[in-house]
């Protein structure tokens, strides 16, 4: 188990490399806009915290890291992640919430609070990234 939880405390450094590069493309320096807007909707409480919990810093890391590499000032990352405890229906208010706030990119996590939100989300044109933090 211990080896698995190595593994999954990677996700969000790469999720957020994968978020910087989908704005900034691969080698280019030049400012893709002024802000992106990243909403995260993940349980940071709850049962399933103990495989979240520590999401928000490895997405910090993976923007850091890879705006770094890339020469793009981190500002320019707006973060806005939100407890939804592993639980569909507080995934459903958080996104109304964060929708209302406005995004550019929308992470979540675990398949039930995912798949509670997911036809909210294909209704509008925004990038969707599913990052599974269920537990093998």
């Amino acid at each position: 188990m211990k080896q698995h939880r190595h593994l999954y405390s990677m996700i969000p450094v790469l999720v957020g490399a994968l978020v910087l590069v989908s704005f900034y493309g691969c080698g280019q320096k030049e400012k893709a806009q002024s802000s992106v807007r990243i909403a995260a909707n993940i349980p940071l409480t709850g049962p399933q915290a103990s495989f979240a919990g520590e999401y928000p810093v490895g997405l910090k890391m993976g923007i850091e890291e890879e705006a770094a590499a890339r020469g793009v000032d981190p500002a320019v990352f707006k973060l806005d992640i939100q407890d939804n405890q592993g639980s569909p229906q507080t995934a459903l208010t958080v996104f109304q919430s964060q929708k209302l706030r406005g995004f550019d990119v929308y992470i979540s996590g675990l398949s039930m609070a995912s798949l509670a939100i997911a036809p909210e989300l294909d209704k509008m044109d925004t990038p969707h990234i599913f990052s599974l933090l269920t537990p093998c």
